[in-house]
């Protein structure tokens, strides 16, 4: 099980995994997942007055930290790799700027997934990591790892956590069934699936455009310089 607390650990050690040869484990759920320690995706500024994550004064990113980048990029290269510039101060917490392009830190990067086990991500249409789950899923839309994003109708981060919002108890219960189903006994999972859910629980197919032109934001500081000298 994953969410924003564990930074992506759990994805991050199941590529570990298999790119050491262990046996993969059944299956993975991500509640929220942080997947991008890169902030490259839009939701990150688009959702911060819908979310209760913070969006400024904190050093693991978000609107205050993107802005503060914002100026840098502005004095360097089009091409320049931003999180490397030796100006720039340390943008999390939990790594430094040298490796938030690495797969174990940023799963979101990766470029194959061949090999992993199968994924439950679950993620809210108004929290502000919503793109980068979105994503993940989308840019390996190709792979054999049975893949299964569910983006809740105006649901906040873990919004799991709060029994109270309509959703809460669909998403738990529907995790349940994920690991019911990947573990001993199990049927197995659907090979491919993206759906929106809305508070009564009933799916409809997500959008091909969800996410538009993130296959230009992927590995890039911010989305790179092109979006960040807008903010």
């Amino acid at each position: 099980m994953d969410n924003v607390h564990t930074i992506g650990l759990t994805y991050g050690t199941m590529l570990a995994i298999r790119d050491a040869g262990l046996p993969i484990p059944a299956g993975v759920i991500g509640w929220s997942p942080w997947l991008d320690l890169l902030h490259s995706m839009p939701s990150v500024l688009l959702n911060a007055g819908s979310d209760y994550l913070p969006a400024e004064g904190f050093t693991q990113g978000g609107q205050g930290s993107l802005k503060r980048i914002a100026k840098l990029a502005e004095a360097v290269e089009a091409d320049y790799v931003m999180q490397h510039h030796p100006d720039l101060p340390e943008i999390q917490y939990y790594a430094s700027n040298a490796v938030l392009d690495c797969t174990y830190v940023s799963p979101l990067v990766e470029k194959n997934l061949e090999g992993v086990c199968p994924m439950l991500v679950i993620t809210g249409d108004g929290e502000m990591l919503r793109d980068e789950s979105i994503v993940f899923a989308k840019k390996n839309a190709n792979a054999s790892a049975p893949i299964q994003l569910l983006v809740y109708d105006d649901m906040p981060h873990v919004f799991q956590m709060f029994d109270f919002l309509p959703g809460a108890a669909d998403a738990i219960q529907r995790s349940a069934d994920f690991i019911r189903q990947v573990t001993i006994g199990g049927e197995g999972v659907e090979k491919k699936s993206s759906y929106r859910v809305n508070v009564d629980g009933q799916l409809r197919a997500l959008e091909d455009d969800a996410v538009v032109g993130w296959e230009a934001r992927v590995g890039k500081l911010g989305g790179g310089q092109a979006i960040l000298v807008q903010l």
